[in-house]
Protein backbone atom coordinates (compact mmCIF):
# COMPACT_ATOMS: atom_id res chain seq x y z
CA UNK A 1 0.00 0.00 0.00
CA UNK A 2 1.50 3.31 -0.98
CA UNK A 3 1.56 6.34 1.31
CA UNK A 4 -1.39 8.07 -0.40
CA UNK A 5 -3.64 4.99 -0.10
CA UNK A 6 -2.60 4.51 3.51
CA UNK A 7 -3.46 8.14 4.35
CA UNK A 8 -6.81 7.81 2.56
CA UNK A 9 -7.51 4.60 4.44
CA UNK A 10 -6.66 6.17 7.80
CA UNK A 11 -8.83 9.21 7.05
CA UNK A 12 -11.77 6.99 6.11
CA UNK A 13 -11.35 4.96 9.32
CA UNK A 14 -11.33 8.15 11.40
CA UNK A 15 -14.47 9.50 9.73
CA UNK A 16 -16.23 6.14 10.06
CA UNK A 17 -15.30 6.07 13.75
CA UNK A 18 -16.73 9.59 14.23
CA UNK A 19 -19.98 8.48 12.58
CA UNK A 20 -20.15 5.52 14.97
CA UNK A 21 -19.82 2.95 12.19
CA UNK A 22 -18.43 -0.40 13.21
CA UNK A 23 -15.75 -1.80 10.93
CA UNK A 24 -15.44 -5.57 11.20
CA UNK A 25 -12.13 -7.39 10.92
CA UNK A 26 -13.37 -9.03 7.70
CA UNK A 27 -14.18 -5.62 6.22
CA UNK A 28 -10.74 -4.30 7.19
CA UNK A 29 -8.97 -7.28 5.67
CA UNK A 30 -10.86 -7.21 2.38
CA UNK A 31 -11.05 -3.45 2.06
CA UNK A 32 -14.83 -3.82 1.70
CA UNK A 33 -15.44 -1.15 4.34
CA UNK A 34 -13.35 1.34 2.32
CA UNK A 35 -15.48 0.76 -0.77
CA UNK A 36 -18.69 1.07 1.26
CA UNK A 37 -17.42 4.27 2.85
CA UNK A 38 -16.54 5.68 -0.58
CA UNK A 39 -20.02 4.82 -1.85
CA UNK A 40 -21.67 6.52 1.15
CA UNK A 41 -19.64 9.67 0.47
CA UNK A 42 -20.51 9.59 -3.24
CA UNK A 43 -24.21 9.05 -2.52
CA UNK A 44 -24.24 12.10 -0.28
CA UNK A 45 -22.42 14.17 -2.92
CA UNK A 46 -24.76 13.19 -5.76
CA UNK A 47 -27.88 13.70 -3.62
CA UNK A 48 -26.75 17.27 -2.94
CA UNK A 49 -25.88 17.83 -6.62
CA UNK A 50 -29.28 16.46 -7.62
CA UNK A 51 -31.12 18.89 -5.36
CA UNK A 52 -29.11 21.84 -6.71
CA UNK A 53 -29.75 20.79 -10.31
CA UNK A 54 -33.47 20.33 -9.62
CA UNK A 55 -33.67 23.82 -8.13
CA UNK A 56 -31.85 25.24 -11.15
CA UNK A 57 -33.97 23.20 -13.58
CA UNK A 58 -30.93 21.67 -15.25
CA UNK A 59 -32.66 18.73 -16.91
CA UNK A 60 -29.59 17.05 -18.38
CA UNK A 61 -27.71 17.18 -15.08
CA UNK A 62 -30.74 15.88 -13.14
CA UNK A 63 -30.81 12.87 -15.45
CA UNK A 64 -27.08 12.23 -14.97
CA UNK A 65 -27.35 12.60 -11.19
CA UNK A 66 -30.26 10.17 -11.01
CA UNK A 67 -28.43 7.58 -13.09
CA UNK A 68 -25.35 7.90 -10.89
CA UNK A 69 -27.41 7.67 -7.70
CA UNK A 70 -29.19 4.53 -8.90
CA UNK A 71 -25.89 2.89 -9.90
CA UNK A 72 -24.29 3.76 -6.56
CA UNK A 73 -27.31 2.57 -4.57
CA UNK A 74 -27.37 -0.70 -6.53
CA UNK A 75 -23.64 -1.17 -5.86
CA UNK A 76 -24.16 -0.42 -2.18
CA UNK A 77 -26.94 -3.02 -2.06
CA UNK A 78 -24.74 -5.59 -3.81
CA UNK A 79 -21.91 -4.95 -1.33
CA UNK A 80 -24.26 -5.29 1.62
CA UNK A 81 -25.69 -8.53 0.24
CA UNK A 82 -22.24 -9.97 -0.45
CA UNK A 83 -21.25 -9.13 3.12
CA UNK A 84 -24.36 -10.83 4.49
CA UNK A 85 -23.65 -14.06 2.61
CA UNK A 86 -21.76 -16.48 4.77
CA UNK A 87 -23.33 -15.35 8.02
CA UNK A 88 -25.99 -17.16 10.02
CA UNK A 89 -28.67 -18.40 7.59
CA UNK A 90 -31.61 -17.11 9.60
CA UNK A 91 -29.99 -13.73 10.07
CA UNK A 92 -28.86 -13.82 6.43
CA UNK A 93 -32.44 -14.19 5.16
CA UNK A 94 -33.73 -11.35 7.33
CA UNK A 95 -30.89 -8.97 6.39
CA UNK A 96 -31.28 -9.81 2.71
CA UNK A 97 -35.00 -9.03 2.94
CA UNK A 98 -34.31 -5.72 4.72
CA UNK A 99 -31.64 -4.72 2.20
CA UNK A 100 -33.95 -5.48 -0.73
CA UNK A 101 -36.76 -3.48 0.88
CA UNK A 102 -34.43 -0.49 1.44
CA UNK A 103 -33.37 -0.52 -2.20
CA UNK A 104 -37.02 -0.79 -3.31
CA UNK A 105 -38.00 2.16 -1.09
CA UNK A 106 -35.14 4.26 -2.45
CA UNK A 107 -36.24 3.55 -6.02
CA UNK A 108 -39.86 4.42 -5.16
CA UNK A 109 -38.76 7.65 -3.53
CA UNK A 110 -36.78 8.59 -6.64
CA UNK A 111 -39.80 7.81 -8.80
CA UNK A 112 -42.13 9.91 -6.64
CA UNK A 113 -39.63 12.77 -6.63
CA UNK A 114 -39.34 12.64 -10.41
CA UNK A 115 -43.11 12.57 -10.78
CA UNK A 116 -43.42 15.71 -8.65
CA UNK A 117 -40.67 17.45 -10.61
CA UNK A 118 -42.17 16.59 -13.97
CA UNK A 119 -45.61 17.60 -12.76
CA UNK A 120 -44.49 21.13 -11.82
CA UNK A 121 -45.53 23.13 -14.87
CA UNK A 122 -43.98 20.39 -17.03
CA UNK A 123 -40.74 22.38 -17.06
CA UNK A 124 -38.59 19.31 -16.59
Amino acid sequence: MNVQNQLSSEKAKAIAFKKGQQISLKQQQTGLWQEKFDIDEQLEYYKNKLMINIENRQVEMVDNNLKKLLRLRARQTALNISEIIGEDKEKNTQLLKEETEKFYRDCLLLGITLDKIIGEDNII
